[in-house]
Order: structure tokens, then C-alpha cells, then sequence
């Protein structure tokens, strides 16, 4: 996937902010920051992961970030397919997307022990490795294929092409509101910070209507959510 340098923000940063030309390491981190942000709640970096071969009496499988120019990590699972060992790739059946939550609601204290000869559920861990239910009795040969969500990791340098073609100014805002969030720098101004992140997550908001409802040439009508100051709120995951 063609990929764009996160430090390509600095100078669309720099058209709101003065800061010393040693301040590139903090508009850097707070671009990334804006980009995870943006990623995660968009969910509008996916992909296919390789698919994986299930190991009979194995419940949990380890997510594998494939995409090596743009390092990233796991957000949430879109949808999981399996399919039994020797069938073709048209007999795929979908498995129900659950969480740890529910399971403990939903069955016996007992279930993380349950088996059977194919899996009809599957949930990511805290440890972001994916599990199936019940645990499959039977082996199947690349017979697991998920579609997931991914954001950008913390050590991220780069993002996908499209985040900076599509969403540049989008991301230039949201960086802009957290750096201008700061405490005890020059550059602080909470109120203006709150201002930037109101039309940031705007525009957020409505890059995620355009995923599901498509693009049209209605006018997009979005109720901002205001950022309180604290990023307790919004870095969930």
C-alpha cells in the first residue's frame, strides 16, 4: 500500500501554529495522534488478513499487521469467514462477531472449555489475538479469513496514501486542537483548541457517513461533538 510520511503535516501545522523549527518531534506525535484517532473512528483502513490455518483443539489465532510500509495495529474485527479443512472457497459460512462480555453473559462459567468440530463464534482478546468458539475439534487448512480494522501504530512514520489525499486538512485540524491542548507552551490556547477540535471531528464525522451512506452531492448536515480538554475521552483503544 502506497504510504505518505507523517512529518509531510509539519508545514499545513505550521499555518496555524508559530512554533520553533525544534517542535517538529510534537507536531509529528500530535499527527499521528490526529491519524489513530481519525483511523479508529472511521474504521476506514482495512484490509484482509492472510489467511490463517486452524490447528485442531486451538482457540486463539494472533493478529499479524501485514502492511510493512505503514505499520500498524488492530482496532476491531469487520467480519471473519471459515470454512471446514477440504472444502472449497465458495463454502465459506460467516461466524458471529461477539465480545468477551457477552460470552461470560451469555454462557455457563464453563465455556472458554467448550468444543466442537467447527467454530461458529469468534471475539478479540485483550491481548488483541483473535478467539474462536467453540474451540475446533477439527484442523482446516487456511480455512479462517478476517476483514479488519487497522490504525496506525504508536511508532507509526507513515500513514496510507489516502489518508493524505483524502482526509490531509481533516488530520491537519485535529493536530492543530491537540498541539494547541497542550499545557504551559507558548503556543496553548485551550479555547481555540476546542475550537479546532469541534470542526475537526466534524469533518470526521462526516468522512465516516460517506463510507456508509456513499458519496453523494447532498449537503452533509453533522452535530460536532465538543472536546472537553481531556484525551481520556477519545483515546478509547
Amino acid at each position: 500500500m502506497a504510504s505518505k510520511d507523517i512529518a509531510d503535516w509539519r508545514a499545513d501545522v505550521r499555518k496555524y501554529i508559530k512554533m520553533p523549527t525544534a517542535n517538529e518531534t510534537l507536531i509529528d506525535g500530535e499527527v499521528l495522534e490526529a491519524c489513530r484517532d481519525f483511523l479508529r473512528e472511521t474504521s476506514l483502513w482495512r484490509y484482509n488478513l492472510a489467511r490463517i490455518s486452524v490447528v485442531a483443539s486451538t482457540a486463539e489465532y494472533s493478529f499479524t499487521a501485514i502492511d510493512t510500509d505503514g505499520k500498524n495495529v488492530l482496532v476491531s474485527l469487520a467480519t471473519a469467514k471459515y470454512k471446514e479443512d477440504g472444502l472449497d472457497d465458495d463454502q465459506f459460512f460467516d461466524l458471529a462477531l461477539e465480545t468477551r462480555t457477552t460470552m461470560e453473559v451469555k454462557y455457563s462459567a464453563s465455556w472458554e472449555f467448550q468444543t466442537a468440530p467447527n467454530p461458529s463464534k469468534i471475539f478479540i482478546t485483550k491481548e488483541k489475538k483473535f478467539r474462536l468458539f467453540p474451540i475446533p475439534e477439527n484442523a482446516s487448512s487456511e480455512g479462517l479469513l478476517l476483514h479488519v480494522s487497522v490504525k496506525p501504530a504508536t511508532d507509526a512514520t507513515k500513514v496510507p496514501l489516502f489518508v493524505w489525499d483524502d482526509h490531509m486538512r481533516t488530520i491537519t485540524l485535529g493536530a492543530v486542537s491537540l498541539l494547541l491542548g497542550q499545557t504551559n507552551r507558548p503556543w496553548s490556547d485551550r479555547e481555540l483548541a476546542d475550537k479546532f477540535w469541534v470542526e475537526y471531528t466534524a469533518k470526521r464525522d462526516e468522512a465516516t457517513f460517506k463510507k456508509w451512506g456513499g458519496r453523494t452531492d447532498r449537503p452533509l448536515r453533522v452535530r460536532p461533538r465538543v472536546w472537553s480538554g481531556s484525551r481520556s475521552r477519545f483515546w478509547r483503544f
